[in-house]
């Protein structure tokens, strides 16, 4: 990463702030040149997912996780700003399973009456957690959506990575043809319905964040209370 990128990527969190975004703390513009945030004890959440087991990670704590990162999102979607690099590697886990976003060196403002973003050429994109749109270089809220999908599914799968048997290359032929992939064992249902919603071809078919957010706060409620009563 270039000076120039780094300093563009604190100036980026220096404009977002949210609890569900890791926080800047202080920007050191010398040599050797830093940015100081908020700790985050728990490391990356694909990291923590990779390193905990189901009995820890219960389905109301996964859905709780990919809720909270639904809302930070929804702030971004509500400020026009685009991430363009959401992964579990880019969410981070502090105390007691909370997850905010971080890593905002691809994130970008949309400043045009379509709210697509137009990347430059020989831009590096992570392209299994990017959209059949975005890889022709057409970014916008929705394509976050469909990178959110992706992130869902890493979760529900204990960090497993997407499309497991298939190169790169493969992958996006096979999107680009229908396929889809098919729900976790341990996905509920419900989870996976949003999932394939948020993986529409078309676009404009996707859910917002908003929508999102409301559909895992209420399902998150419903799983926390169906899990405690379990126990009894």
């Amino acid at each position: 990463m270039t000076r120039e990128e780094f300093l563009k990527e604190a100036r980026v969190m220096k404009d977002l702030q949210h609890p569900k975004l890791v926080t800047l703390f202080a920007v050191i513009s010398s040599e050797p040149i830093m940015i100081i945030t908020e700790f985050m004890g728990g490391g990356s959440l694909l990291h923590y997912l990779r390193s905990s087991s189901r009995q820890q990670l219960p389905c109301g704590t996964l859905v709780s996780i990919i809720s909270q990162v639904a809302v930070g999102m929804q702030y971004l979607e509500a400020n026009s700003y685009i991430h363009r690099d959401l992964a579990a590697r880019n969410i981070l886990v502090g105390d007691c399973n909370e997850v905010k976003i971080a890593d905002f060196g691809l994130a970008r403002i949309i400043e045009n009456c379509y709210d697509v973003y137009n990347a430059k050429e020989n831009t590096s994109i992570p392209l299994k957690w990017t959209a059949p749109e975005a890889i022709r270089g057409r970014f916008s809220t929705k394509s976050d959506v469909w990178s959110f999908g992706v992130l869902v599914h890493e979760v529900m799968t204990y960090g497993q990575v997407p499309y497991p048997s298939m190169t790169n290359e493969e992958a996006i032929k096979q999107v680009m043809k229908g396929y889809r992939m098919p729900r976790p064992g341990t996905c509920p249902a419900e989870i996976y319905k949003l999932m394939l919603k948020m993986w529409k071809e078309a676009a404009e078919k996707r859910p917002s964040f908003a929508e999102i957010s409301r559909f895992l706060d209420n399902l998150d409620t419903f799983t926390s209370l169906y899990e405690a009563y379990a126990k009894y």
